[in-house]
C-alpha cells in the first residue's frame, strides 16, 4: 500500500510474481528519502508541512528527541532581548511568513521569521536548528508523501485527473489559499498568510508560486538552503541526510540521547541523572556502540533497582 510513496525501485518489486501476497518487500529509497527520518512512519507521525502553520518544526523537534533524548516545547512568551542576534549568513531562504491576525498584529511562522524575531526564539530555531530543518523537510507533504513541481503546477492549473496523492496535496494547497485575498493583497483582517521580508515595503501575498521557490523547483533563486553554525565552522544543510550527518558528527550524542530515552521508556521515569549518563556512556563505549550493553547497565544501576521497587 505504501509502495507509490517510496519511488518506481519499490513498486516494481511489489509486482513481481515472487512477491505477490508478501506484507512487505525490501526495496531502496529514492530521493529526498534516504533515512528512517524519510519515511513514511516516521514522516506521518508528524503531520507537518511547508503549507501549514507548524512548518515542519515538529518534525524536527521529533528528530532531535529520537537521536538526543531531548523533547522541545514551544514556547512563545521569552524575552526578546535589546538587541536581536543577526541569522547565520549560511542560512538563505526568504520564508518570513506572518500570520496576520490583525491590522499590524502579525504572528512569526517563517524560517527565517522567527528566529529574527527575538534571541530567545533562537535558542531552538538555530540552536537546535529548526530553522534549517524546516528547509531540509520541505518535500515532504503531512503524510510524507512527495510534494514536487509537477504535482504542483497540474494543481494550480485545475487539473481534474489527479492521482490520490496529488487530490490531496490539492487540498492542502487550498487550505493554504484559504488565507490569502483573491485580489493578490493581503487583507489587514484576522488570520490571513502572508510574507514579510526585511527592508519589504508591503506585506507580500503567499501562494503555489511561492512554494514552489521554497522547494527549490520554483522561478526564484532556487537558493533555499539551511546551515548549521558550530565552533565558528559553517555545516550547508540541504538534505535530511545531512541534518542526520551533523547530529551524529559526535559519537557519542546517540550515548547521551539514550541516557534520557532509556530511563523513560523502561521505566517511566521523566528525567535521568549523573548515575545513568554515566553508565550509559560507559557501557556504550566498552560495547562497541552496541544497545545491549546500554539496557544492560540501566538494569542494573540503583535508580532502575528504586524505580522498579516502587511500582
Amino acid at each position: 500500500k505504501t509502495a507509490l510513496y517510496y519511488g518506481k525501485d519499490c513498486t516494481d518489486k511489489v509486482n513481481l510474481p515472487e512477491n505477490a501476497g508478501k506484507t512487505y518487500v525490501q526495496c531502496t529509497m529514492e530521493a529526498p528519502r534516504g533515512t528512517y527520518f524519510t519515511t513514511l512512519g516516521f514522516l506521518a507521525s508528524k503531520p507537518s508541512s511547508m503549507l501549514f502553520e507548524n512548518n515542519n518544526y515538529g518534525r524536527v523537534a521529533a528528530m532531535n528527541e529520537v537521536i538526543r533524548g531531548e523533547t522541545l516545547l514551544p514556547n512563545t512568551e521569552g524575552e526578546q532581548g535589546t538587541k536581536v542576534n543577526d541569522l547565520p549568513q549560511c542560512l538563505v531562504t526568504n520564508d518570513w511568513r506572518v500570520l496576520v491576525q490583525s491590522e499590524g498584529k502579525f504572528a512569526p511562522r517563517g524560517t527565517a521569521k522567527i528566529p529574527a524575531t527575538g534571541n530567545y526564539c533562537q535558542g531552538c530555531h538555530l540552536g537546535r536548528q529548526l530553522a534549517s530543518g524546516s528547509i531540509v523537510f520541505r518535500p515532504f507533504g503531512p503524510i510524507g508523501d512527495i510534494l514536487s513541481g509537477e504535482s504542483l503546477r497540474r494543481i494550480e492549473n485545475g487539473g481534474t485527473e489527479l492521482s490520490r496523492q496529488e487530490a490531496l496535496l490539492k487540498s492542502y494547497i487550498l487550505e493554504a489559499k484559504s488565507k490569502l485575498d483573491i485580489n493578490d493583497k493581503v487583507i489587514q483582517g484576522a488570520n490571513n498568510w502572508a510574507n514579510q521580508p526585511p527592508g519589504a515595503s508591503e506585506l507580500q501575498r503567499v501562494d503555489v508560486a511561492i512554494f514552489g521557490d521554497w522547494l527549490n523547483i520554483g522561478l526564484g533563486s532556487g537558493q533555499e538552503r539551511g546551515c548549521v553554525q558550530d565552533n565558528g565552522v559553517d555545516y550547508p544543510v540541504v538534505t535530511v541526510d545531512d541534518l542526520l550527518k551533523y547530529y551524529l558528527r559526535d559519537e557519542l550524542v546517540l550515548a547521551r540521547g539514550l541516557s534520557r530515552i532509556v530511563p523513560r521508556a523502561m521505566s517511566n521515569l521523566n528525567a535521568t541523572n549523573q548515575e545513568i549518563i554515566s553508565g550509559v556512556m560507559g557501557s556504550w563505549k566498552s560495547g562497541g556502540g552496541k544497545l545491549l550493553p546500554v539496557f544492560q547497565a540501566y538494569l542494573k544501576s540503583e535508580t532502575f533497582s528504586c524505580a522498579a521497587g516502587g511500582q
